[in-house]
């Protein structure tokens, strides 16, 4: 393995193996699914790592994340012609239904899992070991993908880890934003919502139905 290249759709837990494949390897981070394709197509040697995670809670943190940002960011994919994402809404209003009411009608709810669709043709991977949450990969060129889901990553990510045959973890973000967990804890979603992001072809490529019904649960 000569370079890690964490490449995600963003919110899907892999600060903590960025930072920590930095220590050890050269390490590049990107969103683009064309740097992706470029990477699997034309370069060698690489570990490629991608978290996947429930649309839901991934699209919410993502919107705190990005709503400052002035600017188009590295989210390039098809659908946005590869310029990125415009996600900014200045300073949000101290009141939490107004933020409520602002992120689920001016967010383009999407895209997320536009990025999973192409990640799907990029890599034609067929099949993904649901139950346990984590499969690995092996391409052309000596290219390697991991691929998790954040839901049960605590239960993958030593195995994750030995792979990379690293012991000392970095922990990657923890949101501490106050107001973000307010309105994660209030937040409801009609079930047109879930199930425009949860009955997807994409979403169930990755989570068994147990899974799915548990995140139906959870926001209903």
């Amino acid at each position: 393995m000569e370079r890690v290249c964490v490449v995600t759709p963003a919110k899907t837990g892999t600060a903590t193996f960025l930072r920590t494949c930095e220590k050890h390897y050269k390490t590049i981070h990107s969103h683009n699914l064309n740097f992706l394709k470029n990477v699997l197509n034309n370069s060698t040697n690489n570990t490629i790592i991608t978290g996947i995670r429930d649309p839901i809670a991934r699209n919410l943190s993502y919107f705190f994340q990005t709503h400052n940002d002035d600017f188009y960011n590295d989210f390039k994919i098809k659908e946005n012609d590869y310029k990125g994402e415009y996600c900014y809404l200045g300073k949000l209003p101290s009141n939490i239904n107004e933020i409520i009411d602002i992120y689920l009608n001016k967010t383009n709810h999407n895209s997320y899992n536009d990025w999973l669709k192409e990640f799907l043709e990029i890599t034609n991977i067929k099949s993904f070991n649901k139950e346990k949450g984590l499969q690995i990969y092996k391409f052309n060129n000596n290219n390697t993908l991991i691929l998790y889901t954040l839901e049960k990553l605590n239960f993958n990510e030593k195995e994750i880890l030995d792979y990379l045959n690293i012991d000392n973890v970095v922990l990657g973000n923890i949101n501490k934003n106050k107001i973000y967990q307010n309105v994660r804890n209030k937040i409801k979603y009609e079930k047109s919502h879930l199930n425009q992001l949860l009955s997807t072809n994409e979403i169930d490529f990755f989570y068994t139905k147990k899974d799915l019904e548990i995140m139906f649960n959870k926001y209903k």
